[in-house]
């Protein structure tokens, strides 16, 4: 997996890879490689996902933890349920739908590092977009 660091005046990106040789891994790496050189970070889960901040740092989901990355610190920012989604809001923060109610619907969060909003309920089957300017569209079918 790999984001590109796209804040105004760095140049940079985040890279998760496997740790050592074979599929067997059980743990990926995350690097951080720029002009200077590349730094491995820290080590996520195997299944975990990458997400892009938009201000130089990135959004790690592993197992059922979302952390927040720059290049100088890790914080565990909340827990998630495993099947939640996620979209970078491009300016610092992160979109969750997470589910609730024995999975039947989600709810939409909007989560930075020092907050969390629950905002609106989804059904399960709805899906985000990044609106390009820290927002986020919701894709959904409704039955009336």
């Amino acid at each position: 997996d790999y984001t590109q660091n796209n804040s105004p005046g760095t140049f940079g990106a985040w890279i998760l890879c496997g740790s050592g040789s074979g599929s067997g891994s059980v743990y990926k790496e995350l690097w951080y490689d720029d002009s200077c050189g590349n730094k491995k970070m820290y080590n996520y889960a195997n299944e975990c996902r990458l997400h892009n901040d938009g201000v130089g740092g990135a959004w790690v989901f592993s197992g059922t933890v979302l952390y927040h990355v720059n290049g100088t610190r890790e914080h565990a920012v909340s827990p998630f349920p495993s099947n939640s989604r996620f979209v970078s809001d491009g300016k610092g923060g992160i979109w969750a739908l997470c589910p609730e109610d024995g999975e039947v619907n989600y709810i939409l969060k909007h989560v930075k590092i020092n907050r969390q909003l629950e905002l609106y309920q989804y059904p399960k089957t709805s899906r985000m977009y990044a609106d390009g300017n820290g927002g986020v569209f919701v894709s959904c079918n409704v039955s009336g």
